[in-house]
């Protein structure tokens, strides 16, 4: 007799069932980060935001990618962000810097006379 290991268990659960219907992997609940700057945002708001704020061409000057100065786009920028891990940090690095700038000259930005 063959004994069954868990990891065994484990890959048969994986497979698909022999009468040809496929498997059902249930996904595992995301963990929470409260501590992560970015969580919940979006690679698409992220990107989008720093085009509203700063420009394909300043995009550009401070991280030297390709899809931010040929024809560049949302499209073309999130595809190849989603392909190339350093790139993506990068831009993420880009946006908490921009948006605590934004907060910091928002914060310290004097009251509007007459008021």
């Amino acid at each position: 007799m063959i004994e069954r290991t868990p990891q065994d268990e484990e890959r048969q659960k994986a497979q698909p069932a022999e009468t040809g219907e496929s498997a059902v992997v249930k996904a595992e609940p995301k963990e929470e980060q409260p501590n992560n700057p970015l969580h919940g945002i979006t690679l698409e708001k992220i990107v989008t935001r720093l085009v509203d704020e700063l420009g394909w061409i300043e995009m550009n000057r401070r991280i030297k990618i390709n899809c931010f100065y040929s024809h560049p786009s949302v499209k073309s920028s999130l595809k190849f962000l989603r392909q190339t891990e350093w790139a993506r940090t990068q831009v993420e690095n880009l946006y908490l810097e921009v948006m605590y700038s934004k907060r910091m000259k928002e914060k310290n930005a004097p009251d509007k006379p007459g008021r």
